[in-house]
């Protein structure tokens, strides 16, 4: 397959797998970005110094509805008998009751941890803390076995801005070097009887488009639904070289799904209205929320061009995913030397201007190209390795860095076959 730079002779409770700023903040949804940990965890930020927030790839939460593994650890080494954690900041109108729930782990060995909560801190129009409210009590700590956490707060007069902070709870002492540590999952906060849960995904290439060669490739969505409820499907093309946020604020329906069914929609972009383009993928999948969902949809892709000398076609599949990396992220297999070419790419998902180093480094480590792509809110980019100044690879590695305070993105290199036009999709990782 001549992936998409070839076309040109080249080429969840659902808890936020989800958006930052404006997007984030359409009625029915989750509030919090980022709740099931499936891709990292921004945008989470420790409180202070005391506190260490590392992302785990191997536990979650797995309570019925729970999103499996993909979780965040914190770590809290203070020992006065006080709380400490994550949080991230929210939009939040004054007056308006908001309902949180959640899951934690809480390992036995080597912890000293007492318990868990959950805060909102009120912040005034300078971002600083006017105020706190406990959103939980302490549950009775249950260990090494994920258990719920569930609560109600109301926003005072005022207040228009929040830090929602997951906590752990340390003992007083003067000896103790063990730190406080417990795992977060599936977290959801909305606004009482706003009880929809919407699931975010984004596939970082897409396509409908002729391309060289006879070739025209599209890209079918295959979708499963894996909750309980009907799922409604919207979507956007997240078109190449371009600020898309208008598009991802304002997602087409294209189909719907049963509890347990499937959905194929083929040549998702001319459905959106996207025809001779290519870019990324934005899905916005909606469902009721009972039972407490934290994953609604499993969703792969498929691009294609028809076979020209018999049946079939020849594709690749891309996964549809969470929002990514906020920090570096690699892509092993660079080859672009005979018969092989490689394109990589950058998808933006974040609907912040963001600045990404992408670095090209042969098979003896050697840096041979680099460039920093400046990109618009949802904007998609790709080129041919030999563009950024590697030619002759053969067995290299593309990395891709946020060089941005904020934002995320999902990064990705096609190693296309040159006699055949197949390719294989890689994932930065």
């Amino acid at each position: 397959m001549k992936q998409f730079g070839s076309l040109s002779s080249s080429l969840v409770v659902l808890f936020a797998i989800a958006l930052t700023g404006s997007a984030a903040q359409a009625a029915a949804q989750n509030l919090l970005a980022n709740g099931t940990f499936d891709a990292g965890v921004s945008p989470w930020q420790p409180v202070n110094e005391n506190i260490t927030v590392v992302y785990r790839t191997d536990v979650g939460n797995d309570l019925s509805g729970g999103s499996g593994p993909g979780s965040m650890e914190v770590q809290f080494r203070f020992w006065n008998g006080t709380s400490g954690g994550a949080q991230q900041e929210i939009d939040v109108e004054e007056g308006t009751v908001y309902e949180f729930s959640g899951a934690y782990f809480s390992p036995s060995d080597d912890n000293v941890s007492q318990g868990v909560r959950v805060y909102a801190r009120w912040l005034d129009e300078t971002g600083q803390t006017v105020s706190f409210d406990q959103i939980t009590d302490f549950p009775p700590l249950v260990e090494d076995q994920w258990a719920l956490l569930s609560g109600t707060v109301t926003v005072p007069a005022g207040i228009q801005r929040a830090n929602i902070q997951v906590a752990v709870q340390n003992p007083a002492s003067t000896s103790e070097t063990r730190p406080g540590i417990a795992y977060f999952d599936d977290l959801w906060l909305a606004p009482v009887g706003q009880l929809s849960a919407v699931e975010r995904l984004f596939v970082p290439a897409a396509a409908s488009t002729p391309g060289s060669g006879g070739t025209f490739w599209t890209t079918s969505a295959w979708i499963s639904n894996v909750s309980g409820s009907r799922v409604v499907v919207r979507g956007a093309a997240l078109l190449q070289g371009q600020a898309n946020d208008d598009a991802v604020a304002s997602p087409t329906e294209i189909g719907s799904v049963e509890p347990g069914g499937y959905l194929r929609i083929d040549d998702v972009y001319h459905a959106l209205g996207a025809d001779n383009a290519t870019g990324g993928l934005f899905l916005e999948m909606t469902a009721e929320r009972e039972p407490p969902y934290s994953r609604l949809v499993s969703v792969t892709t498929y691009t294609s061009t028809p076979n020209q000398s018999g049946a079939g076609a020849y594709g690749q599949g891309i996964p549809a995913t969470g929002p990514g990396s906020d920090g570096e992220v690699v892509c092993p297999g660079v080859n672009d030397r005979g018969s092989h070419r490689t394109n990589v790419g950058v998808l933006n998902t974040s609907d912040r201007v963001i600045s990404v180093k992408v670095t090209i480094v042969d098979s003896m480590g050697v840096q041979v190209g680099s460039e920093t792509w400046q990109m618009q809110p949802f904007e998609q980019r790709q080129q041919r390795v030999t563009t950024l100044g590697g030619t002759g690879l053969d067995g290299s590695t593309a990395s891709f860095r946020l060089l941005s305070a904020e934002g995320s993105f999902l990064a990705y290199s096609s190693v296309v076959d040159n006699q055949t036009g197949d390719a294989v999709y890689i994932a930065g990782n």
